[in-house]
């Protein structure tokens, strides 16, 4: 029976705004997984390969919003928990976006694995260069090495600089004089801590996972955040420069609370910069720790520290006495992905993807992922809540409080039972910024647990599922005017894989610099990146964003794209069965919806003309190509590699047009039809 979504708006308690809404209470399925370790930084010697053919970027357009495909990898784990400091913008507007990349289709061991890079100048997707035909490491001035994690940011006057790791020294970084143009300069060694094996246990240990962010007039001072993981410990660390040969290397900013040991892995970590300003955040998806904000407002010289989550969860119990932890592990809503951006006047704002867990054995929990366990919390660190002091209430400062309860593991739980209406749920949408888009019909009630994707075994269950829950991968941006726009990966419960599982597509909400609360009402149907047709059989993970953009009301997001929900090369086995070929998407966002088809150049009026629509996809038998008029055109169809496997003369006539793609082998193609001085390029999965 179609059940009726009811939604009122309002403030209560002096807290923001929120809705109440009536959902089953009993949507939750949960699954058992185990502690992961991270993968991704052995060391391995690079191989020769394929240099493929240079494509143009596809470029699409919305209303609020541009899109371009930025570069193809079929390396899936992008990270081992959420990406960070994976793009930047110059003043001039200018985008740099990187990614893992690998070509290797067959190989387990993806041999070629590196850096994607590509560059958007003046910050016009139209102005994106080609897709990359090969990885930067292997046309840099020195040895070409096999790496992985990418982290960028802007360097010098007018350059940039990429830190990865894989580099026989761990940590390595490349440079450009001038960003977007010639040769990168690399690898350069980064040292590692002189002590490093002393202090993780074992030998050869070094440096991985890195995040990097610049400050200074000119960019000249580096802050490089990783990680060191041996035998017995893992570590966190923080180095700084001003020269490129004179390395600070000390413990993170952690160490002020004594939490720089054992306490956040490879990954579980994000850092923005504004001027002189740095936060960095730290959130682990194992939540026995707290998730911590360090701040500094002198280039890194001093740092502050503010507790955003208070785990109630205590350690050496955790560990020790795991049975004496049932009662506060029943029901724990838990930080699982982080994101933060500090604006221009220091003030930093950051995002929680949520997850909800009990205890069930040494070593072991269940991750709930129904739709009451949902939601992206939203915290500043001018945030207040309020209490009672000497029988007064007042407002301090604190970590994030619990809405209707003085429990700790309440504190990020978003949906509570309404006290005065029996049946309804009150969300509050001023300290959470994201919940998964409720289904047209059948609000809420429409999301069945069952159809989220969990992976193909218990174990890989956890590899991928473990990294988000239901929202995933938030990553949050503030503008110079202080105005707030967040992109995260969510199920959409209209697209389904296999017809069994949910296709999770990329949201993005807003939240303008005077309201209180994000998007009133878009909040529940917040801009969707994957709305076009040509999105049908895409899977999206691995969100980030530029944290600072440079102009008002305008966003820069990225995220990966392929057409199977799972990881490949995932730490716990597969949790999906083949490699694929994936897609780093970009995605300017303009709340406003001022967009400029002049500026952005090249492609957008291209994806309009003639033809309007590509379908089925995927297809198996043939494609249906829509055209507005008659007209003669030229279809071809081009592999991943650039390579053209198919050429269709025809007449187009006014309507649908069908295409044989029956002989054509199973894969990904892009499809170009080239009619009255136009071409539409739409990605095609034949099946």
């Amino acid at each position: 029976m179609k059940k009726v979504l009811l939604l009122s708006l309002g403030l209560v308690m002096g807290l923001g705004a929120f809705a109440q809404v009536s959902v089953h209470k009993s949507l939750v399925k949960p699954v058992k997984v185990a502690e992961m370790k991270a993968t991704g930084n052995n060391f391995a010697a690079s191989s020769d390969f394929e240099l493929k053919g240079t494509q143009s970027v596809v470029a699409n357009r919305g209303e609020v919003y541009y899109e371009a495909e930025a570069m193809y990898s079929s390396y899936d784990l992008q990270s081992n928990g959420y990406v960070a400091n994976r793009m930047y913008q110059l003043k001039d507007g200018s985008v740099a976006v990187t990614a893992t990349m690998s070509n290797e289709e067959y190989d387990e061991a993806f041999p070629d694995r590196g850096t994607g890079y590509n560059f958007a100048r003046e910050g016009k997707t139209g102005k994106f260069g080609g897709v990359p035909e090969a990885r930067i490491e292997a046309n840099a001035t020195g040895e070409d090495v096999r790496t992985g994690w990418p982290s960028i940011a802007p360097y010098g006057a007018e350059g940039e600089i990429l830190v990865n790791h894989g580099h026989e020294n761990g940590l390595c970084y490349y440079l450009r004089e001038k960003a977007g143009e010639g040769v990168w300069d690399g690898p350069h060694a980064i040292p590692n801590p002189a002590d490093v094996d002393a202090v993780v246990g074992g030998e050869g240990n070094s440096l991985s996972w890195a995040r990097i962010v610049t400050t200074g007039e000119n960019n000249e001072v580096l802050h490089v955040f990783a990680n060191a993981a041996g035998d017995e410990n893992s570590a966190s660390y923080y180095l700084r420069t001003e020269d490129l040969e004179n390395w600070d290397i000390q413990f993170s900013p952690l160490e002020m609370d004594d939490k720089h040991m054992n306490c956040y892995n490879a990954d579980g970590y994000a850092v923005s910069a504004n001027g002189d300003n740095i936060a960095v955040l730290y959130c682990d998806r194992y939540f026995y720790h707290d998730v911590m904000l360090y701040e500094s407002n002198d280039a890194g010289k001093t740092w502050e520290s503010r507790m955003v989550w208070e785990s109630p969860v205590d350690t050496a119990v955790w560990f020790n006495e795991p049975n004496q932890q049932t009662k506060v592990m029943t029901g724990l809503y838990a930080p699982t992905q982080g994101s933060v951006a500090i604006g221009k006047d220091g003030v930093s704002h950051v995002a929680l993807s949520i997850g909800m867990f009990d205890l069930v054995g040494q070593g072991y929990y269940s991750l709930y992922y129904g739709i009451m366990t949902d939601g992206i919390a939203y915290w500043n660190d001018t945030t207040t809540y309020p209490n009672y002091v000497d029988g007064e209430l007042v407002y301090m400062e604190s970590p994030i409080r619990p809405y209707q309860d003085d429990s700790l593991k309440h504190a990020l739980r978003l949906w509570w039972p309404d006290p005065e209406q029996e049946g309804y749920m009150t969300l509050d949408f001023t300290n959470f910024c994201a919940v998964t888009p409720p289904h047209p019909e059948e609000g809420w009630n429409g999301f069945a647990a069952a159809s989220q994707y969990t992976g193909s075994s218990e174990g890989a269950a956890g590899d991928y599922l473990l990294r988000f829950g239901v929202c995933a991968f938030p990553s949050i941006a503030v503008d110079p005017a202080g105005n707030l726009a967040i992109a995260f990966s969510a199920p959409e419960v209209t697209r389904l894989w296999q017809s069994s599982f949910y296709y999770r597509s990329c949201f993005v909400n807003y939240k303008p610099v005077d309201s209180l609360y994000w998007g009133q009402m878009p909040v529940l149907a917040p801009t969707n990146f994957y709305a076009d047709f040509v999105h049908t059989a895409d899977e999206c993970t691995f969100v980030s964003a530029v944290s600072t953009p440079v102009k008002e009301n305008e966003f820069w997001f990225s995220c990966y794209t392929d057409d199977t929900p799972g990881f490949h090369t995932g730490a716990q086995g597969a949790s999906q069965a083949n490699i694929s070929y994936g897609t780093v998407h970009v995605f300017k966002f303009n709340p406003e919806g001022t967009l400029n088809d002049e500026d952005e150049a090249i492609g957008i009026e291209e994806t309009t003309d003639v033809v309007y629509n590509i379908y089925p996809n995927p297809a198996s038998d043939y494609i249906v190509i829509g055209s507005s008029m008659d007209a003669d055109a030229t279809v071809t169809f081009s592999n991943i590699a650039g390579q053209t496997v198919k050429v269709v003369n025809m007449n187009l006539t006014t309507g649908d047009n069908s295409i044989v793609v029956s002989d054509l082998t199973s894969g990904i193609y892009f499809c170009t039809v080239t009619a009255n001085g136009y071409s539409h390029t739409s990605k095609v999965v034949v099946e």
